[in-house]
């Protein structure tokens, strides 16, 4: 996967320092993509990523759903036309 992960610092009004850094990847870049926060550069990437890979797994799932449903579709075609 590659990724251009860029970070910035931006301190918010606000007592918590969890949202100070956003990293955000910059190959993916459009109007809804991922963020990555944390008090830290660190946690902000390690945020981001982990987001990514999660939204890598549940892509991988649905495309592996898919599959076993037109896999069980064409069995069940080819068991009919035997």
């Amino acid at each position: 996967m590659m990724t251009d992960i860029r970070t910035s610092y931006s301190p918010k009004p606000i007592g918590i320092r969890n949202f100070d850094w956003e990293a955000v990847d910059y190959e993916t870049l459009d109007c809804d993509s991922l963020v990555g926060h944390g008090s830290t550069e660190a946690e902000a990437i390690a945020d981001l990523v982990e987001q990514m890979e999660e939204l890598e797994a549940q892509v991988i799932d649905a495309i592996n759903d898919q599959v076993t449903s037109e896999q069980a579709s064409f069995t069940h075609k080819i068991g009919r036309a035997a």
